[in-house]
């Protein structure tokens, strides 16, 4: 064979090779596309789920849920149970401080009562100038006026916070009301009492000089009292009768506030222990 038709022919060869070559590339990658296509991965675009997977889905994510409810639920239940140990601490410290104060003013009560009784007795009686100074010493002791001192700000704070709502004691809410009901008819009773002896008290004054009387200066002789008309003697018996009734009242109050505030030392005492 000649040079030249060795020439010729290699390009014919090496076409047909070219050709094969091809031929083999596509049958490989269509070889691959199709094994592609068996082997999807469940989670590919394009790979249909089954009705179990889109339930099983559902109930995890339904799960994580519910379990992220609970927990929130007992992170607030335990929050709330710190804040009502909080709140029953600080009022107990309240109930404590008006406990006494209870005592405090009934013994003063009870004092100024025995003062009030004798003061009574000695104008009403007409006695007023025997024993000018035992008087005077009476009339000074007696003429102060009675504010109740009873404490409610600690409950003022629970209310306004929402405390009250987060307290699921009913006996504590129960016998709670009661002594504030009693508070406010005890504050409101001397409110008006007051009142009305500060309207009163004028007309003593013009009768009587108190100035110089609560002024105790004992290097100034004693002035006997001048009451000559019937009316003005009835008008200071009247006034301390006022007084004394007052006292009585109140005496019975605070008895009453004292047995309900013990109630409510014992019941949070209980609450704080369980």
């Amino acid at each position: 064979m000649s040079e030249e038709q060795n020439i010729q022919e290699q390009p014919t060869n090496n076409s047909l090779r070219s050709t094969e070559n091809e031929n083999i590339s596509e049958d490989n990658i269509q070889h691959n596309e199709e094994n592609m296509e068996v082997h999807k991965h469940p989670h590919h675009i394009t790979h249909k789920k089954k009705w179990t997977e889109y339930l099983l889905e559902f109930f995890m994510i339904f799960f994580a849920v519910t379990m992220g409810f609970f927990a929130e639920s007992i992170r607030e239940h335990f929050q709330e149970q710190k804040s009502v140990r909080q709140y029953l601490q600080t009022y107990r410290q309240e109930l404590v401080r008006n406990k006494a104060i209870n005592n405090d003013e009934q013994k003063f009560l009870t004092n100024q009562l025995s003062f009030l009784d004798s003061l009574i007795i000695i104008f009403d009686t007409q006695k007023e100038n025997q024993n000018l100074k035992t008087t005077n010493s009476f009339f000074t002791k007696t003429v102060a006026v009675f504010t109740p001192g009873v404490e409610t700000a600690a409950y003022q704070q629970m209310v306004n916070a929402g405390g009250l709502k987060i307290i699921d004691n009913i006996n504590f809410k129960d016998f709670l009301a009661l002594y504030m009901d009693h508070i406010d008819k005890y504050k409101a009773y001397n409110s008006y009492i007051n009142n009305q002896l500060s309207n009163t008290f004028p007309e003593v004054a013009k009768i009587i000089d108190v100035r110089s009387i609560i002024k105790n200066d004992s290097t100034i002789a004693l002035k006997p009292f001048s009451i000559h008309d019937e009316k003005d003697r009835n008008t200071i018996v009247f006034f301390f009768s006022d007084v004394e009734d007052q006292y009585i009242n109140s005496l019975k109050m605070i008895k009453n506030l004292d047995y309900i505030n013990n109630r409510l030392i014992e019941i949070i005492n209980k609450e704080l222990k369980d």
